[in-house]
């Protein structure tokens, strides 16, 4: 078994903290862009951008730390658990993604609302049948 020296040791445990966090920051980064430029996920995966960001800025900073004061077992503990806190919120913003797509795709929307079909009816644009129909169409949405 091969021993590395404390300062190697830390030098590795901060290089990867720096990669992890800067991956998220990025990852949070496009998620915020994606979701207002795009309009794709509204407002839950703009703040679940926000929120990798922020994840990204505290385990870069905890575990910053424990590096700094030389605790290479609590610098590892604390990566560890941002690690699966991070994949966590990344299945969620997955989630968020995929549910959204298939709400979309969910059947087709209704083109009026009630007050347009009313006035439709009432100006004898569309017959009492097609009022009602669209009418209970408009009720289920």
């Amino acid at each position: 078994m091969i021993f590395l020296n404390l300062s190697t040791e830390l030098e590795d445990a901060r290089s990867y903290s720096m990669i992890g966090a800067t991956a998220t920051a990025i990852i949070g980064l496009i998620i915020i862009f994606v979701s207002t430029v795009f309009r794709i996920g509204g407002l839950v995966c703009t703040v679940f951008g926000f929120l990798s960001l922020f994840s990204a800025l505290a385990s870069h900073v905890m575990v910053g730390e424990k590096i700094r004061t030389g605790d290479v077992k609590g610098a590892r503990r604390m990566a560890l658990f941002f690690s699966i806190a991070l994949f966590i919120l990344g299945l969620v913003i997955g989630g968020a993604f995929f549910l959204q797509a298939h709400s979309k795709l969910g059947g087709e929307k209704s083109l009026y609302t009630l007050d347009d079909l009313e006035r439709k009816y009432a100006r004898g644009e569309i017959t009492r049948e097609e009022f009602l129909r669209l009418k209970k169409h408009v009720k289920e949405r």
